[in-house]
C-alpha cells in the first residue's frame, strides 16, 4: 500500500471538488462538506490505493493504522474521508466497522468529522482519500 501525502490549503477547493464530489456516489459528500473541511484552513491530504487486492476492512485498517500515527491526523480539528470502493468489491456493513473505529481513536469531541462512500471506475481498486485540517 501506497500513501500519498501533500499539504493543502483552500486554494486547493476546485482540485479537491473534482476527486471527491459524484453525483453517482452511494453516500456522497457535497461542495458544503468539503468547504466547511477547507475554508479558512490548512492541512494535510491523503491518498491510498488498495494495490495489493487486500480485502476492504483489511485495507481500510492498514490504511488508518498509519494515519492515527501522524502528529498532522492528530492534531487536525476537520476531518474528511473519502472512501472509494471497487466495484467488483462492494463495501459490506462489517467493512465500516473499521471508519467506526477510526473515528472513536480522536480524543477530540469537538472535531468535525465527514465522510462518503463512491464506486471507483471498473478495475480500480479500493482507494481512500482523507482531508484532515484545522484553522490557520
Amino acid at each position: 500500500m501506497i500513501i500519498i501525502e501533500k499539504p493543502i490549503t483552500e486554494a486547493q477547493l476546485k482540485e479537491m471538488a473534482g476527486l471527491i464530489l459524484d453525483e453517482e456516489a452511494k453516500t456522497g459528500l457535497d461542495i458544503h462538506d468539503l468547504e466547511c473541511v477547507l475554508r479558512g484552513k490548512e492541512g494535510v491530504l491523503y491518498e491510498g490505493l488498495n494495490d495489493e487486492g487486500e480485502a476492504n476492512a483489511l485495507f481500510m485498517r492498514r490504511f488508518f493504522d498509519e494515519l492515527i500515527h501522524k502528529e498532522e491526523v492528530r492534531k487536525c480539528s476537520f476531518l474528511l474521508v473519502n472512501i472509494g470502493m471497487a466495484a467488483e468489491s462492494p463495501l459490506m456493513m462489517d467493512d465500516m466497522n473499521a471508519l467506526h473505529e477510526f473515528f472513536e481513536s480522536f480524543d477530540n469531541d469537538d472535531m468535525e468529522m465527514k465522510w462518503g462512500i463512491k464506486t471507483n471506475s471498473e478495475g480500480l481498486g479500493m482507494s481512500m482519500l482523507v482531508i484532515c485540517t484545522h484553522y490557520i
